[in-house]
C-alpha cells in the first residue's frame, strides 16, 4: 500500500449524533467511519432516551429532526421514544448524502507530518487514506485514551413492561433502597427504563450478568413487571468535549449530552467555529 494514498481533510470516529451534526456541517470534507452497523448508538442502542428535551435545538440541521420526530409522535411532551430514532436518522443521512462507513475498523493510526495516515478495513479489505484532522465522537476511549482522573460514569439500561398499567404512572416503583438503580417512566403508558449503574472497566459480560442479577432478586414493586429488552450498547456518560489529544486529533463524545439534539448541535457548531474553516483554509 505505498505510494498516493486517497486524502480526506476530516475524519470523524463514530457514526454518533456529534459525528453526524459535524459531517453536516462540513459535508464533503467529512468521512465518517463506524465498526457497528448502526447509527446514533450512543443513545439509541444503549436505551438512553435522553433529558432536557425541552431545551430547544440550536442549528438548521437538529431544529429539521426534532420537527420529523415531533411530526411522527415519536417526540411528545419531553421525552423520546428511542427505537423510533433510528429510522429517521437513517432518512436525514440519506437526504444529507453524508459519507458514513458502516463496519469499518481503525486498523491504525499514525503521524505524518502534516496529519495522519489512517488503515481501515472493511469487507472491500485494507486501504489507507491520509487525513488533516481527526475528530473522535466515541465515549469508549478505545481510539483515544481518557484520564482516569476524568469524571464518567457507565451503566446499562433495559426496558420494563406492565401488561396492566394503561396510563402513565403517577409514582415511581419504591426500590427498597437498592443502590445503583434508577427509573424512569417510559415513551409509552406501562412501561419504565431501568438504569443500572455499573464500574468504568466492567466489560460485557460483567454488566449483563449484574442487570440479570438484580433483576432476579428484584424488589416486590418490580415483581409484575416484565423486562421486555435489554441496551445492546452500554450508556457511558463523559465529560463534554471538545477536548486535544494531540494537535489535529480532538476528542467530542457525543454521549457527553443531555440528548441527541444537543449532541447533534454540538458537532454540527464544533465543525462551524473550530474544525472546518481552519482545514479548509489551511488547505487551501
Amino acid at each position: 500500500m505505498s505510494g498516493v494514498h486517497p486524502h480526506q481533510p476530516i475524519l470523524v470516529i463514530g457514526a454518533t449524533f456529534a459525528g453526524i451534526g459535524l459531517a453536516c456541517a462540513a459535508r464533503r470534507d467529512v468521512m465518517v467511519v463506524e465498526p457497528s452497523t448502526s447509527v446514533g448508538h450512543e443513545f439509541i442502542q444503549s436505551l438512553h432516551s435522553g433529558e432536557n428535551w425541552s431545551s430547544p435545538p440550536h442549528t438548521a440541521i437538529s431544529i429539521r429532526y426534532a420537527g420529523e420526530l415531533a411530526r411522527r409522535k415519536l417526540l411528545l411532551h419531553g421525552q423520546a421514544n428511542p427505537p423510533g430514532l433510528a429510522p429517521v436518522l437513517f432518512q436525514l443521512i440519506k437526504e444529507e448524502e453524508l459519507d458514513i462507513h458502516l463496519l469499518t475498523e481503525i486498523i491504525s493510526i499514525e503521524e505524518d507530518g502534516v496529519g495522519f495516515r489512517v488503515l481501515l478495513g472493511d469487507v472491500s479489505g485494507l486501504r489507507e487514506l491520509t487525513v488533516r484532522q481527526i475528530v473522535d465522537t466515541t465515549m469508549s476511549g478505545r481510539y483515544t485514551p481518557y484520564s482516569p482522573q476524568e469524571t464518567a460514569v457507565k451503566s446499562i439500561h433495559a426496558l420494563l413492561h406492565h401488561t396492566k398499567q394503561h396510563e402513565a404512572i403517577d409514582q415511581l416503583p419504591d426500590l427498597n433502597g437498592v443502590g445503583g438503580v434508577r427509573l424512569e417512566q417510559g415513551f409509552y403508558p406501562g412501561e419504565l427504563l431501568l438504569k443500572l449503574t455499573i464500574d468504568l472497566h466492567d466489560d460485557w459480560t460483567a454488566a449483563r450478568s449484574k442487570l440479570h442479577r438484580f433483576w432476579s432478586c428484584r424488589p416486590a414493586s418490580l415483581q409484575q413487571w416484565t423486562m421486555t429488552s435489554v441496551a445492546d450498547v452500554m450508556h457511558i456518560k463523559r465529560e463534554a468535549g471538545p477536548r486535544c489529544y494531540r494537535p489535529g486529533w480532538v476528542s467530542l463524545p457525543s454521549g457527553a449530552y443531555a440528548n441527541p439534539l444537543q449532541a447533534m448541535d454540538a458537532g454540527y457548531v464544533y465543525s462551524e467555529e473550530r474544525g472546518h474553516h481552519a482545514i479548509v483554509a489551511t488547505d487551501q
